[in-house]
């Protein structure tokens, strides 16, 4: 019975309509400021989850700097940002520049790799308006097969 409402329903197009819209990619960011004293440290990115996202590192001016996504944000944010005791590995070596120059990180959590991957194109879009198409060739969608006779 349901699915014959169904059919009916979106057959007659009128009784559709969105009642609240789903809110954009880009105002689900949050933003964190380098902390004062001791620059970024692990317990920085406590109220960040440890799950799928995307995090920009930004600058004083908050200009990005590097937009990435991540199947864990929260790590990849410590082990971008801060240094372990006593290490000195080429890791923290490179990412030394980094660490100095970002002063705010934006993040926003996904519930999977798709929905990462369209946080990141809305926020690359938005903020490297410039360098915006070469991100979108990583994402080329020549697996969509679309049935013109169903």
């Amino acid at each position: 019975m349901w699915c014959e409402d169904a059919r009916e329903a979106v057959a007659d197009c009128k009784e559709f309509h969105v009642t609240e819209a789903w809110p954009s990619p880009v105002e689900r960011v949050e933003r964190i400021a380098r902390p004062a004293e001791g620059g970024w440290v692990s317990k920085s990115f406590s109220q960040v989850p440890a799950r799928w996202g995307v995090f920009a590192l930004e600058d004083a001016n908050t200009r990005t700097l590097n937009l990435v996504t991540s199947a864990n944000v929260q790590r990849a944010l410590r082990s971008r940002l801060c240094v372990a005791e006593g290490s000195e590995s080429r890791a923290d070596i490179r990412n030394a520049v980094e660490r100095e120059t970002t002063n705010f990180v934006s993040f926003a959590t996904a519930g999977s790799e798709f929905e990462a991957d369209l946080i990141y194109l809305s926020i690359a879009r938005e903020r490297t308006p410039d360098s915006y198409r070469m991100a979108l060739d990583r994402w080329q969608a020549w697996f969509v097969h679309c049935d013109a006779g169903a």
